[in-house]
Formats: structure tokens, sequence, C-alpha cells
């Protein structure tokens, strides 16, 4: 898979601060390849991993930016735990599964 010309010109600094080792070209998603050493490419990797950037999509324009995406994934995670959380409570509620909870000699213990 190509990695995203937006990544281009980090992936040329690796390659001008890393000369170690076989020199490999990868292609950009605008139709280059960049040719720098397998430690600049092991290092420009290692970086994308740290950071949490995935080399297919564009790189996030700030930090700011990568923050509020985090911010937004962590809010609909909580928001479908609450949804969850209400499910629950309808279903403890419901008179069907109280007289099923009863018969079957059960309790349900709020936490």
């Amino acid at each position: 898979m190509p990695i995203h010309v937006s990544f281009k010109s980090m992936a040329r600094g690796m390659g001008k601060e890393y000369k170690e080792g076989k020199v490999v070209c990868r292609d950009f998603t605008d139709g280059s390849k960049v040719c720098i050493s397998e430690k600049a490419w092991s290092v420009f990797f290692a970086t994308l991993n740290k950071k949490g950037w995935d080399e297919s999509k564009s790189m996030p324009k700030s930090t700011s930016e990568a923050l509020e995406e985090w911010l937004r994934k962590k809010m609909e995670q909580e928001s479908e735990e609450v949804k969850n959380v209400g499910e629950v409570e309808k279903i403890k509620q419901s008179k069907f599964v109280e007289k099923w909870i009863k018969a079957k000699g059960l309790e349900v213990k709020d936490e």
C-alpha cells in the first residue's frame, strides 16, 4: 500500500539523517517513490507507530487536531457505554424480566 504523500518530506528528512543500510524505495500516493536507507524507514515507521498515525492517510496537521480526534473517539465510546447502561436499566425494569428473576430465585444487585 502506498504511503500518503503528506509524509514525503518526513521520509526524506529521515533519509538525510539515517544513511545506514541498504537503500529501499517505497511508493507514495502521488505516484512518486522515495528511496532511503532501511534504517531511515525503520525510524520513519517507528515514529508513525509511536504517534499513532496511519501512513496510508494524511498526516495530522497539528497536535491539537490529533487530540481532538482522540477526544471525539473517547466521547463516542463513553456515549455507547452510557447507552448500554440505559438498556440494562430498561431490561431490569421490565415486568417480564422481574417475574423471571423472581421465578428463578435470583436477585439483581445494583452496583
